[in-house]
């Protein structure tokens, strides 16, 4: 009868621990225009982003997304983004895409107050300009770095995302072995239950 109970319990064991294809949760930063992640279980990994891709997102909940400003920022009145705006802007013509930048760089001038201000109006308006197409000219802001923290979900699978600037990133990661709580808790009601069924049966024979 032990040998019988043994027999049951290691096959239990073996269905319990085989691998599972459970995700692995990955704390990871963005600064600049470099990606650095430390992995729990999946491992770390660190490497340059193509170029451009300031912040992105892969698989991912963000918890705090901010630009810090270059400690030389000037807010300019008048954008920058190219020739054309900043003519119909000093012009008066004031085209509705000239005008809304113009508003925002205003807004700016009166809001800035540190080079590395996260409050949330400011922030919005940082953001507002980052994300207006200029022309592949740059912001009137000067050079600023895009942060941010959150977790990646890895999986065994290649993850495929895109940063505010549309360029695409190609991650792969190799999941752990992570088992599932409810996993533990169905091998200990098995467990229990041969136990259970070996006392009776030696009750019996008894």
């Amino acid at each position: 009868m032990n040998r019988r109970f043994l027999a049951v319990a290691a096959m239990a064991a073996a269905v319990v621990f085989a691998p599972h294809t459970a995700g692995a949760q990955v704390p990871f930063t963005v600064s600049g225009s470099y990606v650095n992640l430390t992995g729990v279980g999946a491992g770390g990994f660190i490497g340059a982003a193509t170029s451009g891709s300031n912040a992105f997102t892969i698989f991912c909940t963000d918890k705090n997304n901010f630009i810090s400003l270059p400690s030389t920022y000037t807010a300019f009145l008048t954008p920058l983004w190219g020739t054309i705006d900043l003519s119909n802007t000093r012009l008066g013509i004031m085209t509705p895409f000239a005008l809304d930048i113009y508003t925002a760089n205003a807004s700016l001038a009166s809001l800035i107050t540190a080079n590395n201000l996260v409050g949330q109006t400011a922030q919005n308006q940082l953001w507002l300009n980052a994300e207006l197409p200029g022309r592949n000219a740059a912001p009137a802001f000067g050079d600023p770095t895009f942060n941010a923290v959150g977790w990646y979900v890895v999986t065994d699978r290649l993850a495929t995302g895109n940063d505010s600037f549309g360029v695409q990133e190609l991650l792969a990661y190799d999941a752990s072995v992570v088992p599932e709580p409810s996993t533990y808790a169905l091998m200990a009601t098995g467990l229990f239950g041969l136990v259970g069924v070996a006392r009776r049966r030696r009750a019996t024979q008894a």
